[in-house]
């Protein structure tokens, strides 16, 4: 699925000779949900296996995003870099700012935000549009956990020559 997206917009990009910009569904959130002189976020998505984290500064993604697991999360809440200007914004956001106080006895400051599915388009061309001139790289599918599904590890057919 997200493949197929990533290539079409691509496709679609380079037929029409426009620049094609690569937005996550953490940079909409934050587009949506933060507020002016707010510079440090942690954005949280909720998913099956735990909670879905990306840091962004300044709305842009800094290092990787990462899975909080849902078992036994406060062993496994890094430290946050700078814990007094972070703001945990998104979805479950109260909740993944208990798992990082409990690792760093302080308070961590939070915003509950849920992903603007009404009008998501209109948040993606946003955060697009005030990237446009930049030198970014080629737009790729952004995965926080590994695929549900493995290769075959069957040694593939031979095919064999007409002779």
């Amino acid at each position: 699925g997200i493949r197929i997206a990533v290539s079409a917009a691509r496709g679609l990009a380079l037929g029409l000779g426009l620049p094609a910009i690569g937005v996550s569904g953490f940079e909409a959130l934050h587009a949506a949900h933060a507020r002016p002189g707010e510079r440090r976020h942690l954005v949280s998505l909720a998913g099956r296996d735990g909670y879905r984290l990306q840091e962004l500064r300044d709305g842009r993604p800094v290092g990787e995003p990462r899975i909080l697991p849902r078992a036994d999360p406060s062993r496994d809440a890094p430290p946050l870099d700078d814990p007094v200007e972070t703001l945990v914004l998104g979805e479950n956001a109260g909740d993944v700012a208990y798992l990082f106080e409990l690792s760093q006895n302080r308070p961590i400051h939070y915003r509950d935000a849920a992903l603007p599915t009404a009008d998501i388009a209109a948040w993606i061309a946003r955060v697009a549009r005030d990237r446009i001139g930049e030198d970014l790289p080629r737009p790729a599918p952004l995965y926080i956990r590994p695929a549900d599904a493995a290769p075959a590890r069957d040694a593939p057919p031979v095919i064999l020559d007409d002779d």
